[in-house]
């Protein structure tokens, strides 16, 4: 039973990894336990500031997903010129793949797909 307890609650939650350097981390934990707000409170209110200055400033999720849509159609066609064998087919097979992997919805996949410049 932990001595100094912090309420959450986890519906609708999905666990987030992050690297940080040491000194941010401390300052995080010990910031975390003197307040008695969970380190994920605090992150969440943080990235929640910067979502809503970032969307401020235009770069709401569709944007952001035509951007990503952008980055793999470069990306396809570094690999056609590159490899002569590789299908559209076989690299958005890799693609959905990775972007899976990487948390993106199947929504968000398919919008993805559906943007990329196959030239």
């Amino acid at each position: 039973m932990p001595y100094l307890p912090v309420k959450y609650k986890r519906k609708d939650y999905k666990l987030v990894g992050a690297s940080m350097p040491l000194r941010v981390s401390n300052y995080l934990e010990v910031y975390s336990l003197a307040r008695g707000i969970s380190k994920s409170k605090i992150l969440t209110e943080l990235i929640q500031n910067f979502i809503y200055e970032k969307t401020s400033l235009g770069a709401t999720e569709d944007e952001l997903i035509l951007d990503i849509a952008k980055r793999t159609s470069k990306e396809w066609m570094k690999r056609k010129s590159r490899y002569s064998s590789l299908t559209f087919g076989n690299y958005k097979k890799g693609l959905e793949k990775e972007l899976h992997r990487k948390g993106l919805s199947s929504l968000q996949i398919d919008k993805i797909i559906e943007n990329i410049k196959r030239k």
